[in-house]
């Protein structure tokens, strides 16, 4: 999707798409820098060529994928961007924006896991069409006791971005106390968000080396499916939520450290979940 400022009126693709508003200068820019996504950006530069000999004005687009579109765009670095995920109609009636389809683009899911050869993994439509789904939104009109989210399906979920951690620390206490759910936020290379009925806490792992087949590297947080069975596992032994969320984080870093091993090593698990760092917020 397009995303333009209201205050600035512009046109791509020769008549296929066009979005208008009232301009709030009299003078078109010499340059109109806009942001966002990678998949539209063979494309646009097309555009972009052909705009520039028909108006004068250059197109200086940044492909910084859709996230960071939508952040330079809400902070009026830029005044369109681009992103793969629309926005919600409350946020772009908060932000002052308007947004229309860009190009139809196609998605390939890809794995390298050890062992699948190709054509030995096939997903059917629908465990396709659920990845990209509102599944966690629906789950939730359960009111289930736990839900651990990515960055991702949590911003899809409160239907914004969130700017800084403390607004993604007040965002997830809000929807404790409007659904009763306790959050286990992954937040990607800055830990794991807890937020429980108690307390809240942000939880930082240190850094791991981990082998992968192009060399070693820095794991980052990840490995969904470790850290929810460790921590599901810890909390049924001690029904210690904080220490559960402590063991959760450590499994999912330990996970990429042990390339091609088909299980974790639940001593090293352990050793790391007292390395694991938790700051009360």
């Amino acid at each position: 999707m397009f995303t333009l400022k209201k205050s600035l009126s512009y046109a791509f693709g020769a008549g296929l798409l066009v979005a208008t508003a009232v301009a709030s200068t009299s003078a078109m820019a010499d340059t109109l820098n806009g942001a966002g996504g990678t998949a539209i950006y063979p494309v646009l530069s097309d555009w972009a060529v052909a705009y520039q000999k028909i108006s004068g004005t250059s197109v200086n687009y940044q492909a910084i994928g859709s996230g960071g579109g939508i952040k330079q765009i809400e902070s009026k670095t830029v005044p369109f961007a681009n992103s793969d995920k629309p926005l919600t109609p409350d946020t772009l009636a908060q932000q002052g924006l308007v947004q229309f389809p860009g190009v139809i683009i196609g998605i390939t899911p890809v794995v390298n896991l050890p062992h699948i050869k190709a054509g030995e993994l096939v997903l059917d439509g629908k465990t396709l069409a659920d990845i990209y789904s509102d599944a966690l939104s629906l789950g939730m009109q359960a009111r289930p006791w736990l839900i651990k989210p990515n960055l991702g399906e949590f911003h899809q979920l409160l239907g914004r971005q969130t700017l800084d951690l403390p607004d993604l620390a007040q965002a997830c206490l809000a929807l404790r106390k409007e659904t009763g759910t306790q959050i286990a936020l992954s937040m990607e290379r800055q830990g794991l968000l807890l937020t429980a009925s108690q307390a809240q806490w942000w939880l930082r792992p240190p850094a791991l080396e981990m082998h992968l087949p192009d060399g070693p590297g820095i794991n980052v947080i990840g490995c969904g499916d470790a850290l929810v069975g460790a921590l599901a596992f810890e909390y049924c032994r001690t029904r210690d939520l904080l220490a559960a969320a402590r063991l959760g984080l450590a499994a999912a870093h330990v996970n990429p450290g042990t390339y091609g091993s088909p299980e974790i090593d639940p001593l090293h698990a352990r050793q790391l979940a007292g390395q694991v760092q938790a700051l009360r917020l």
